[in-house]
């Protein structure tokens, strides 16, 4: 029983941290997101290209 209360403070204790973004220059924000958002603007810049070329 000790362990898990050991474990649910330190949840609680991780849960509770705030972390400062790091940036790029000031340009944008590196996260966790930034891959997802990478691949967003690939994929859209991708579709774009290919309705001109499918025209």
């Amino acid at each position: 029983m000790l362990q898990v209360q050991k474990l649910c403070k330190n949840l609680l204790r991780v849960s509770a941290c705030e972390y400062g973004a790091w940036s790029a220059c000031g340009l944008f924000t590196v996260d966790a997101r930034l891959p997802l958002r990478v691949i967003g603007v690939v994929a859209t810049y991708t579709v774009v290209l290919l309705q001109f070329a499918l025209l």
